[in-house]
């Protein structure tokens, strides 16, 4: 019987972001390599892998961070949906005068995509999400 080994990819440190070269990781051997991790998606719950050959494009290629993955593919993509609208949303609040915030017309919407935002990340404007909430029970 033959043991399954690990996907496992080397790792090119020397293109590596700078805040990752500045860390301790840097050095320790067993960063040299970059393996399959398995994790569960934050919001879907499904159990996903992300591959030593996406975590070395990403690190090494496209200079991200490493912090691991919470979002399969599919969640990510809506994720950043969402994200884009709701930056959107924040634009052309800077936009309106003060007297015309109460009356925009995309308010509830912004609210139903902070309230679906919220599954996928604990990173939102909890004071905008109160707001908004307060200016649509004012309009009604």
């Amino acid at each position: 019987m033959s043991e399954i080994k690990p996907n496992r990819v080397k790792a090119n440190k020397e293109l590596w972001p700078e805040t990752i070269k500045n860390s301790h990781d840097f050095h320790n051997p067993l960063f040299d390599f970059y393996y399959d991790s398995q994790y569960v998606c934050r919001k879907c719950k499904k159990t996903t892998i992300w591959s030593a050959e996406q975590q070395k494009y990403e690190i090494e290629v496209l200079k991200k961070d490493y912090y691991g993955k919470v979002l399969c593919e599919p969640c990510y993509e809506k994720y950043n949906s969402l994200k884009g609208r709701i930056r959107e949303y924040e634009r052309l609040w800077l936009m309106e005068t003060e007297s015309s915030k109460a009356h925009a017309g995309y308010i509830a919407k912004w609210l139903a995509d902070i309230q679906e935002f919220k599954a996928y990340t604990d990173k939102y404007s909890r004071g905008m999400e109160h707001k908004l909430r307060r200016l649509l029970e004012v309009s009604q």
